[in-house]
């Protein structure tokens, strides 16, 4: 896929609640967590999703905005069960889940994010979180 491409692609926002493809975000949430031991201070962004229990989806990116819409980088990310205890390899036969991203140095304060996933018909789309609440 070239830059064109890329480019093309983050401009098409598609909001999944509005289109009915099976899956929407019922919360997105921002935290920052202050840690006593010897780990280093993080910021976590939580999306909690519902989706149709046999409707599959792959996340492939997650990306945070500033308040003047500017990426301020991509996240490392875990699917996980909403509790958040348990990672998710395969998202068919889950009708909730939550995508964790975690910004390991510190604070970024981003105002919103994209997420980036491939539909069970290979179709790759962007959701738009346009901001979170706080735990």
């Amino acid at each position: 896929m070239n830059l064109k491409n890329i480019l093309t692609l983050s401009a098409i926002v598609i909001v999944l609640a509005s289109c009915g493809s099976g899956m929407k975000l019922q919360s997105a949430q921002r935290d920052f967590i202050k840690q006593t031991t010897e780990s280093k201070e993080r910021e976590e962004y939580v999306f909690i999703f519902e989706k149709k229990a046999d409707a599959e989806f792959d996340i492939k990116e997650v990306r945070v905005f500033d308040a003047e819409g500017k990426l301020i980088q991509p996240l490392g990310y875990v699917v996980k069960t909403t509790d958040r205890k348990n990672a998710i390899l395969n998202l068919k036969g889950y009708d909730k889940f939550a995508v964790v991203a975690t910004y390991p140095g510190g604070q970024l304060n981003a105002e919103s994010a994209q997420l980036v996933y491939v539909t069970e018909d290979g179709k790759q789309k962007i959701m738009k979180v346009k901001s979170f609440s706080k735990e």
